[in-house]
């Protein structure tokens, strides 16, 4: 029996959270939420971290584009594919 994959969803607005939660799980997908960068972060130190993360830019505590920044550092691996950059 394979895993279910968990997405973690992360939006500072609960009424988005419960439309992306709806349609992730009529996928079969396991949906967890935070409502902002600081709640998302404690949920991936988890033993059982997500999958994927979707992820609001425009929050309260700590904006999107943060806790991006602070996911990649936690989760780097030096590969070819995190070597080749993106936007500037």
């Amino acid at each position: 029996m394979t895993e279910q994959m968990k997405i973690l969803v992360v939006d500072d607005s609960s009424a988005l959270r419960g439309i992306i939660r709806q349609e992730l799980e009529m996928g079969q997908y396991e949906v967890i939420e935070a409502a902002n960068g600081a709640e998302a972060l404690e949920l991936i130190n988890t033993d059982s971290p997500p999958n994927l993360v979707t992820l609001d830019i425009d929050m309260p505590k700590m904006d999107g584009f943060e806790t991006l920044q602070k996911l990649i550092r936690k989760f780097d691996t030096g590969t070819a594919s995190s070597d080749q950059g993106g936007p500037p």
